[in-house]
């Protein structure tokens, strides 16, 4: 039970369409606010802090009836659902038991149905609630930590944001950044002249308004992206950011705000908040919309955040603010060029020791870079005018001799293309690549260990086709492709590059396996003791993979596997595969699929020798033998209890993976069947003794199985007085 360390306060908060109370005894404290990211949906609600404790009472914040409770294992876990009279819903989840006259009717619905998960619904003010009526304690059922997850959803059920009913919590401190992150959004768009985003990592704030000390440029339409959360006082905990404004030289370009959130767009948060590879300790927000996000209700009207600005100097101001309108803001400079136009070059002189880049920086005007090799000195740095000439002489720095370098060929201002000429002794360098993802498809990123002359185009070669692509150079050991689709990438299984005037060198990508519409391929590993089949439907138009084997160790032997890839945007390949488990009974081994932290069992087929389950995408595929039972241990070492206490025990087992889920097959207290609460996350098992039990002697027996078959009957015997 709750055991008292936290101060029991019955909390009235004002709201601001009426007087709701807090919905437990507790001192009001958050862990998660409304809308943060959760995989696959926004978040509904806000998590009320418990510190820890389970078993704190929950209040009806008002006047209503229930409406219907819920037991589950995964998700909300028990769950209640209470009607107020002013019609909003009130969601009250990851409850450990209900109020003693709930609690039987959801054990009476277990019995009926028997099964553990069971929704019960009431008649309208069947159970009537009054305003600070007990109706639950909270706990972990479907979760993992202790706290009490509260929904307000609004007459159509639409989740509202519940801090708009409670404005006098206490917090005076203001959202914190961490990263900003500048977007370019169309394929020739340019953020500091370079097509991907470009990240900048804030200062610690020590007032509440900042500027960031470096101009950004940009050219074409961009958007802006940031990474930061919200602290309150009194708790370590990190929050959404309510509410943020863009604007751009003292006009709102953007605003999003946090107040509701429909369930049938909650599907859009991996949208809204992308991850990236470099900062994955905290997703961004990005500050403008596209087509998938129009449904999304927390944009301002008529503000889409897609920048596009005049050439010339911009102010930017960025305000972040919580619901208790604390703000930190963030300014600075924005340097709008016109986009870069390329033409191609062709040289009448130049000697080897020589190298030629140029950047343009308007469509009349190049900015060529002469480096020395083998260091990349820079020589000299100028600015050349079309005209009606195209040959210019150029003053080299440092006492190297004047004179005719070479002829420059406008074309008239139109390709994208441009040549340029290497170094005639400039050797194959050793090459990093990495596909960046980007709002237009993927870049093509080379890196070099040592200073490298690049060319200005790159070829990816395929088996049926070729795509030759501009390569902006970033320094002397970086460039970048101009983007491509996942579908186009997928297709090449290699790139060829220019060396020096007279060689290419080719350099292969990750090797992927394809298959074709209703195509199959069957694979022998671990010399003829697996077999792999895979294949595609004819919905398929081209699918990716790589099969590799392994060995994982588990009671401490080291068992055979295979590891199935597929990389993003790849159609599916699904199939089946067969281990040969030698001489003894095929029934003793189980197959399993790991996919990271998830673990799940794969239903099995034996035949002989053999041992055949299905391929479903992705993960490590894995074999072993497990012939030991899950077991019961009671956490509490206490034999004799009160009415009102609670049963706990630890499900233990010797594959103590997270997702390997023990069952209880059956449960009985003195042979009567009971449905006890049962946590997979946390692997605890618990059963409430109501406060009506009588007095005597009880014996719990608990039958576990794992996923691989083996049980256990474990039994308990304990007093009530």
């Amino acid at each position: 039970m709750f055991r008292h360390i936290i101060p029991i306060l019955f909390i009235v908060v004002t709201a601001s369409a009426s007087d709701y109370i807090w919905p437990i005894k507790a001192t009001p404290f958050l862990s998660a606010t409304f809308c943060e990211y959760r995989e696959g949906h926004f978040h509904s609600g806000i998590d009320v802090k418990t510190w820890g404790e389970m078993d704190v009472p929950c209040v009806a914040i008002a006047d209503g009836y229930i409406e219907k409770i819920t037991a589950g294992y995964r998700g909300y876990g028990k769950v209640i659902f209470l009607m107020l009279d002013d019609g909003n819903r009130i969601v009250y989840a990851h409850l450990d038991y209900f109020a003693p006259y709930l609690e039987k009717k959801i054990r009476q619905a277990q019995v009926a149905s028997k099964r553990y998960a069971v929704d019960v619904h009431f008649k309208p003010n069947e159970f009537r609630v009054e305003q600070g009526n007990l109706i639950a304690y909270t706990g972990v059922s479907g979760t993992q930590f202790p706290h009490l997850h509260f929904e307000i959803r609004d007459p159509t059920n639409v989740p509202v944001n519940p801090l708009a009913f409670y404005n006098d919590l206490l917090d005076t401190m203001a959202p914190r950044m961490k990263h900003l992150a500048v977007v370019p959004l169309t394929p020739f768009s340019t953020v500091n002249n370079s097509y991907l985003p470009y990240f900048f990592d804030l200062p610690v704030a020590t007032h509440r308004a900042q500027s960031l000390p470096t101009p950004i440029y940009v050219s074409g339409t961009f958007g802006l992206e940031i990474s930061g959360f919200d602290v309150a006082n009194g708790t370590q905990n990190k929050y959404s950011i309510y509410k943020t404004d863009l604007w751009l030289d003292d006009s709102l370009a953007f605003q999003m705000t946090y107040n509701a959130a429909p369930f049938e767009t909650t599907n859009l948060v991996g949208q809204l908040r992308p991850l990236y590879r470099d900062y994955p300790d905290w997703r961004f927000t990005r500050l403008y919309r596209n087509k998938a996000l129009e449904k999304l209700r927390f944009f301002a009207p008529g503000l889409d955040g897609r920048i596009q600005l005049s050439p010339g100097i911009h102010i930017w101001r960025l305000t972040l603010e919580d619901f208790h309108q604390n703000q930190t803001t963030i300014s600075g400079i924005l340097i709008s060029q016109l986009p870069s136009t390329r033409h191609w070059v062709s040289t009448t002189t130049f000697d080897s020791v020589y190298s030629f880049t140029r950047f343009g920086s308007n469509d009349y005007a190049f900015e060529p870079h002469f480096f020395q090799l083998p260091k990349l000195e820079i020589l000299a740095h100028t600015t050349l005018y079309a005209s009606n000439s195209t040959t210019w002489e150029f003053n080299f720095l440092g006492g190297v001799e004047s004179g005719v370098l070479g002829e420059i060929v406008d074309n008239e201002h139109k390709t994208e293309i441009f040549h340029l000429v290497q170094p005639r002794n400039q050797e194959k360098p050793a090459l990093e690549y990495a596909w960046v993802p980007t709002g237009y498809g993927e870049i093509l990123q080379l890196r070099t260990s040592k200073a490298f002359v690049f060319p200005n185009t790159i070829r990816l070669i395929g088996r049926r086709d070729s795509l030759e692509l501009v390569l902006e150079i970033l320094s002397d050991k970086l460039a970048e492709s101009h983007p491509v689709t996942v579908a186009q990438k997928l297709t090449f299984d290699r790139f060829q590059l220019a060396i020096n005037p007279a060689s290419n060198a080719s350099y292969r990508f990750q090797q992927w396996q394809w298959l074709g519409r209703n195509d199959s391929v069957n694979l022998t590993l671990l010399d003829g003791a697996l077999e792999v089949q895979l294949h595609t439907d004819s919905s398929t138009t081209a699918a990716y993979f790589q099969v590799d084997t392994l060995a994982h160790k588990f009671e401490n032997q080291l068992w055979p596997g295979f590891r199935i890839q597929q990389p993003e945007g790849s159609a599916p390949v699904s199939g089946k595969f067969k281990f040969h488990v030698g001489t003894g009974k095929s029934s003793e081994w189980q197959l399993y699929k790991r996919k990271g932290r998830q673990v799940e069992f794969l239903k099995s087929t034996a035949v002989g020798t053999w041992l055949s389950g299905p391929v479903k995408g992705n993960g490590d595929y894995l074999l072993l033998s497990d012939n030991i039972p899950p077991k019961l241990v009671p956490i509490l070492s206490k034999t004799t209890f009160k009415p009102g206490d609670k049963l706990l025990f630890s499900v233990q087992d010797n594959l103590q993976e997270r997702a390997i889920a023990v069952r209880i097959q059956s449960a009985t207290l003195n042979e009567s069947r009971i449905y006890p609460d049962y946590n997979p996350m946390r692997q605890e098992l618990s059963y409430w003794i109501l406060p009506d039990t009588p007095a005597g002697d009880y014996t719990l027996i608990v039958t576990l199985a794992d996923q691989g078959g083996n049980r256990s009957d474990n039994r308990f015997q304990f007093k009530v007085r």
